[in-house]
């Protein structure tokens, strides 16, 4: 009888930047921060931060809740890194403002999903509400949803 041997997959360790989300504080979650993109840049081992884009506001899928997280909220963490452990991509939403005086248009940050269709089924499956400059959208759903892009690791 012959028995088959798993095929051992080559790893790597990698140390990247990503935002805590205090959804669970026996075990939060953490979205990865892209290496380029409006939030910031990679830079050697820091990452730099683009100036007007913090506090940004964060969103688990998972847990379904929303953080505001400053810079400060940041953290290098170690991550093995291989074909069957990618790094989940980060998406950025563009949500705008229901109130008819504002129609502001806000930037919200998520990771861990893949595709876009997984981000907006996500986003309405828990009933979230965005502040706007001291108001709410009321409960986010479908029209307020403009954009879903996939930022680039």
């Amino acid at each position: 009888m012959m028995t088959r041997t798993r095929k051992e997959v080559p790893t790597m360790a990698i140390t990247i930047y990503a935002v805590e989300l205090s959804c669970l504080p026996s075990h939060p979650c953490h979205i990865v921060l892209p290496r380029r993109s409006l939030l910031g840049t990679y830079e050697d081992q820091d990452y730099r931060e683009e100036p007007g884009e913090w506090p940004a506001i964060f969103v688990c899928l998972r847990h379904g809740h929303l953080f505001a997280r400053s810079g400060d909220n940041r953290q290098r963490i170690s991550r093995a890194l291989g074909p069957d452990r990618p790094i989940p991509p980060v998406w950025q939403i563009g949500v705008r403002c229901a109130r008819a005086q504002c129609g502001k248009l806000r930037m919200m940050y998520t990771g861990n999903v893949l595709g876009s269709n997984a981000v907006q089924k996500g986003l309405l499956r828990w009933p979230l509400e965005i502040s706007c400059d001291g108001h709410h959208l009321l409960r986010l759903d479908e029209k307020h949803i403009e954009t879903i892009e996939e930022l680039a690791f």
